[in-house]
């Protein structure tokens, strides 16, 4: 289980994606500007199943959370993280 405190601290993610496993589950967290013109950070949760690395996966195997760039958009990805199964 993935537990919010676990998944460092927000000025971490202004640097550089972080990378983490639960089991066979695997994440990747990082910082993204929004699509449209606000530029809101953002941060974004990968997830995927299996042994391989994020570079290694396959992006059909991937898929993606977005929440807002807080401590409660991380509280929410924990979550999220969670409660995604196969």
């Amino acid at each position: 289980m993935v537990d919010v405190k676990d998944l460092l601290q927000m000025s971490y993610y202004e640097l550089a994606p972080f990378t983490g496993s639960d089991g066979d589950k695997r994440f990747r967290i990082e910082k993204k500007l929004s699509d449209d013109d606000s530029g809101e950070k953002l941060l974004m949760v990968s997830l995927w199943f299996g042994k391989f690395s994020y570079d290694n996966t396959s992006k059909d195997d991937i898929i993606t959370h977005t929440e807002a760039f807080s401590y409660d958009g991380l509280s929410a990805i924990a979550d999220w993280i969670n409660s995604t199964n196969r």
